[in-house]
């Protein structure tokens, strides 16, 4: 038996001490989704790349954004009690390292994936678990009309820019890691298969100066990787191609996927939830 420090001279079980501590759990977990709009809207705000530059308050923040002071504070709280920015007291805050994760143009940088997994294209889909679990079927075109990769090239442009450019930054995680495990000695074309903005690809040819590349993509996205390609001055080995690589896929040599997983009959994307 455990003391229970909120009724002196009383005792509290192993089991009931459990039990609370799965009920705080628990209550994580169903809270969870107010973390994710904290952190969407911190970044939508820019709250961290105003901080670092000197708005060290919620005052000199909202007049940067326009935004409401009072709220904005509480926003900046909520953001320091989860450890994205630090109070260093007279209403004023800092950029922890954490924090500057959600920065733009940042090496490492997750700010693209903040925004688009808390945006709308994602949000509404996931609202429809359950009876996507129930039915056995993709939720997207119940939420928005249309599958993801359609509303995102057709109705919301800018979220399937944000999209693309979140799956290149979490591609940036794991380069180090798939440069150490793929030999490409020998192979002279490879296709990134649904390779957004071809962060993975462009990695491969930087460390292969032979290596030409391509990146299979959807029309709206392709131009991303052929920009990110010149700014990375691989313009010369480098191709976009829009289609779809359950039809038809460029020769090559090798064909790369990371989480190229789309719905079929028999494969059902996470995405499409």
């Amino acid at each position: 038996m455990a003391a229970n420090p909120g009724a002196p001279g009383s005792t509290v079980t192993e089991a009931e001490a459990e039990q609370a501590r799965n009920a705080g759990t628990m209550l994580q977990m169903i809270t969870g989704y107010w973390v994710t709009q904290v952190v969407r809207a911190a970044a939508d705000l820019s709250v961290m790349d105003h901080v670092a530059a000197g708005a060290g308050t919620a005052e000199e923040v909202a007049a940067r954004e326009s935004s409401d002071t009072r709220t904005t504070y509480r926003l900046m709280r909520a953001c320091a009690s989860l450890g994205l920015l630090a109070h260093e007291g007279d209403h004023r805050f800092a950029v922890t390292p954490l924090g500057t994760l959600l920065r733009a143009d940042v090496p490492g940088s997750l700010r693209d994936m903040a925004l688009v997994m808390g945006a709308h294209g994602h949000w509404q889909a996931w609202e429809l678990l359950p009876e996507s679990v129930r039915k056995g079927t993709t939720q997207s075109e119940t939420a928005l009309g249309m599958g993801a990769w359609d509303y995102f090239e057709k109705v919301s442009p800018a979220e399937g820019a944000l999209f693309a450019s979140a799956m290149s930054a979490t591609t940036q995680l794991l380069v180090a890691d798939a440069l150490a495990a793929v030999d490409l000695t020998g192979v002279a074309v490879a296709v990134d298969v649904g390779g957004a903005n071809g962060a993975l690809i462009h990695a491969f040819m930087g460390a292969y100066p032979v290596l030409r590349g391509i990146v299979l993509d959807r029309p709206n996205i392709v131009p991303g990787a052929v920009l990110a390609a010149e700014k990375a001055g691989l313009a010369d080995r480098f191709a976009g191609q829009a289609g779809d690589f359950f039809q038809e896929v460029p020769a090559a040599d090798l064909y790369l996927l990371k989480r190229s997983e789309e719905h079929t009959s028999e494969l059902q994307s996470h995405h499409d939830l």
